[in-house]
């Protein structure tokens, strides 16, 4: 069954919060847009060989595209980060300057503000939270806790860049639960 974002849900183990065990806590949940990096061809030259698509997890290190200068020497486009694929350059001939990829990074930051108070106390065991969106639940790491805020990293690639903006635009009120079963 699939749910709209509008019925976004976020779970959480319930020890960390202050309210009783059979209540859900709502709150604000914000998340920035990922950090792209560009890579762009400093010589002209003939497209070799690539590696995956748009979509494609790259790691850091990794080669994404080789490509011949014209003087014949080869050239690796090496990512600098892990992320995700969003543009790759794919016709054979390659003029100088032009964007040869474009990569999304892999973690997205945010924060989750609850509605009512909370406490921290207990929250020191709480690792991962769970965001339950359209069609899956998505994994939130729990990077640190403030007296006021949840702040959170998730996969890049787990929600588009459509969901993303829905999220921070509409100011989506999320509801925290004791166990992530609970968001279905």
């Amino acid at each position: 069954m699939k749910r709209s974002l509008g019925a976004a849900v976020l779970c959480v183990p319930l020890l960390a919060l202050s309210a009783p065990i059979d209540k859900a806590i709502s709150g604000l949940l914000h998340i920035s847009e990922p950090s792209k990096e560009y890579y762009f061809a400093q010589h002209a030259g003939t497209l070799e060989r690539s590696v995956g698509g748009v979509g494609s997890l790259m790691q850091r290190g990794q080669v994404i595209m080789t490509y011949r200068m014209e003087s014949g020497k080869l050239v690796d486009v090496t990512s600098l980060s892990n992320g995700y694929i969003e543009k790759l350059w794919r016709t054979p001939e390659i003029d100088k300057g032009v964007l040869l990829v474009k990569l999304q990074d892999e973690v997205a930051y945010g924060h989750f503000t609850p509605a009512t108070a909370f406490t921290r106390q207990g929250f020191d065991d709480v690792k991962v939270l769970w965001f339950c969106s359209s069609s899956k639940e998505v994994r939130l790491d729990v990077n640190y806790v403030s007296d006021t805020q949840v702040f959170v990293s998730l996969q890049s690639g787990d929600l588009s860049d459509e969901q993303l903006r829905k999220i921070n635009e509409e100011k989506l009120s999320v509801t925290v639960y004791q166990d992530p079963d609970l968001c279905g």
